[in-house]
């Protein structure tokens, strides 16, 4: 069947429109697309108890889908980080002479070095730290918390289009105009603001004392921030990310970084409806809905 005929296949009991299997258990919060395919490709996946070809297949919105045991091992295997990304060292995509953040993710920077399951996991790393994805970008002069992931299905929660988890961020300020942040300028942070054709907003401005603020934000634009204050004739002398849902940074050292777990990562998607992150492995009728901002 063409690509085309695949988008318009409908199953004419009512039951819904046919769509790709790995579109399905990605939409269902099993894992992403990509590591749906090679679970796929892998004989790792039933749909309604049986087999499925290398190559996939459409299946009905209903479908049981049943990941076999060896693909939900490699499933809970997949590993999330937690970096304070210092200033000075890119996301990712570093050019030459650049450090950028996966480079820190070396034994001497682990928190917790002596913890037997952290050396199990570091050999995880060493042999393919390619595989972690940087899930919400800070800028090069930007420091606080990273999150660097092996689950597909994190990442988009973190990052996806329709994501609706919140960020936290301390930022400090100078006014060229005054001793410190008027009242006026706070007010303007919380409203709208619009910058080259886009409108920028935070959930939540707060004043914390002089010449520092606190933004909470739910969508993320590039230099959202500090296009905001510069909306404002503020200048951001510091940016910190502190809190990324109910996961806070904590007392985590500049270039330090470790491993979550699975109440970590509770608390790191809270706010994201549950349902996209949570594994079955037996699903039947489960939808994720859109978030409302």
């Amino acid at each position: 069947m063409t690509n085309e005929a695949e988008r318009h296949a409908v199953d004419h009991s009512g039951r819904g429109e046919m769509q790709r299997l790995a579109k399905v258990m990605a939409g269902r919060g099993i894992c992403s697309r990509r590591t749906a395919d090679r679970l796929i490709a892998e004989g790792l996946v039933l749909v309604d108890g049986e087999s499925v070809p290398p190559n996939g297949r459409l299946v009905l919105p209903d479908a049981e889908i049943t990941v076999l045991p060896e693909g939900q091992a490699q499933l809970d295997a997949q590993l999330t980080i937690m970096l304070h990304k210092p200033v000075g060292v890119v996301s990712n995509l570093a050019l030459p002479g650049q450090k950028e953040a996966a480079d820190l993710l070396v034994p001497e920077n682990m928190a917790n070095p002596d913890d037997p399951l952290n050396h199990k996991h570091q050999q995880q790393i060493n042999n393919n730290v390619s595989s972690f994805h940087v899930a919400g970008r800070l800028d090069y002069e930007s420091s606080g918390m990273l999150i660097l992931t092996q689950d597909g299905v994190i990442a988009r929660a973190l990052t996806g289009a329709d994501h609706n988890i919140q960020k936290e961020y301390i930022v400090r300020v100078i006014s060229p105009d005054r001793d410190d942040i008027s009242q006026a300028q706070l007010r303007d942070l919380n409203r709208p603001i619009r910058d080259a054709g886009e409108t920028l907003r935070a959930l939540q401005v707060d004043r914390l004392g002089e010449g520092k603020l606190r933004f909470i934000l739910n969508e993320g634009r590039k230099h959202h921030v500090r296009r905001m204050c510069a909306a404002v004739d503020l200048q951001v002398v510091t940016l910190k990310r502190v809190r990324i849902g109910e996961l806070r940074l904590g007392n985590l050292k500049p270039s330090r970084w470790r491993f979550l777990d699975r109440k970590d990562i509770e608390l790191l998607v809270s706010g994201e409806q549950r349902g996209r992150t949570r594994r079955h492995k037996n699903t039947r009728r489960r939808r994720t809905g859109n978030n409302q901002r």
